[in-house]
């Protein structure tokens, strides 16, 4: 699909842009709002000066387009601009800011172009490290949040400015129970790689993170998606406390893990979301399975998998006040 990508010189609408290419698609136009207010509330503004040069480097054509600054202005010049391009669809690199997303979708679907956002809703240190593992370059050019001093002014955002970072954020206080991450590395069939590749590959990765929760005092759990039966033992060995969705539509079957694995590891999850508009199903699935997953402690009752919208409100309901009735410990 031919795209044009909203860039603004920043480290997410360039990874971002990086990502659509890899799936095939053609990135073939940067397009830029410049707002002359410099607290412009939709679009970057640090060093736009320098994005004719970052596209030149890129290869990209580029059109700009100026700006008041104000929403209504920032809007407007980002329907002109994009009606110039001839393009199927628009990137962006928002990630969590349900204001900017909200009027980005608005002004291209009024022009009738589909929207690709590849970092919405990603958990953000996981995305940070994606990021830096696919080669991005990203330094600080502005420091606009406290508790960053003038020494980060240029420092690169590599693994180790990561890792400071979390620091300070549980330095000025800010505390939790667990570290989740999701990594989701198998299908309904079984793995999506070899355990070779998994050991070489993503396991020093993995037991890294769960080196740095133990070492704060915090649980480790992790989510994976598929039938990821093959590697809990080794998951188990790294230190892994903890892990769900448990996916029984992929194979797995969560009173196995129980009976194999429920002295060293916390189970959340294993409990077929399919059913769940079936009323008579699911409560014969919960009253046979939730308490023999919650002998001798360690399970915690959760779907396999997010909840569909056809299952209503009073069903979903009616299920919760079952497993406050069975499954209280």
């Amino acid at each position: 699909m031919r795209l044009a990508a909203l860039f603004s010189g920043g480290k997410d609408s360039t990874y971002a842009t990086y990502l659509m290419e890899q799936q095939g698609h053609s990135v073939t136009t940067l397009v830029s709002v410049l707002p002359r207010d410099p607290h412009s509330m939709v679009f970057h503004t640090p060093n736009l000066h320098l994005l004719p040069i970052m596209a030149e480097a890129m290869g990209k054509g580029m059109v700009t387009v100026n700006s008041d600054g104000t929403e209504e202005g920032d809007l407007e010049a980002l329907a002109r601009v994009l009606s110039l391009v001839r393009v199927d669809g628009v990137v962006t690199g928002a990630i969590a800011s349900d204001y900017q997303w909200d009027r980005i979708n608005g002004v291209c679907e009024r022009l009738g172009l589909r929207v690709f956002s590849p970092l919405w809703r990603k958990e953000q240190e996981g995305l940070m490290r994606d990021l830096i593992s696919s080669g991005t370059r990203a330094v600080v050019v502005a420091v606009m949040a406290e508790g960053l001093g003038p020494q980060w002014l240029g420092r690169p955002l590599d693994e180790e400015a990561l890792d400071e970072l979390l620091e300070m954020i549980l330095a000025e206080g800010y505390d939790f129970d667990e570290w989740m991450w999701y990594d989701d590395m198998a299908y309904r069939g079984g793995l999506m790689f070899s355990k070779k590749l998994w050991r070489q590959v993503i396991m020093p990765y993995q037991k890294k993170i769960v080196d740095w929760a133990h070492s704060h005092g915090k649980k480790a759990h992790l989510h994976c998606c598929g039938n990821i039966v093959p590697l809990i033992p080794d998951l188990i060995d790294i230190g892994i406390d903890m892990l769900n969705p448990l996916e029984v539509k992929a194979g797995v079957d969560p009173l196995e893990i129980k009976r194999d694995y429920g002295d060293r590891l916390v189970l959340r999850g294993g409990f077929d979301v399919q059913k769940w508009d079936k009323p008579a199903e699911v409560e014969k699935d919960i009253r046979s399975k939730l308490p023999r997953l919650m002998e001798s402690g360690g399970y915690i009752f959760a779907s396999d998998h997010s909840v569909p919208d056809n299952v209503s409100l009073q069903d979903y309901r009616n299920m919760i006040h079952l497993v406050k009735e069975v499954g209280t410990y």
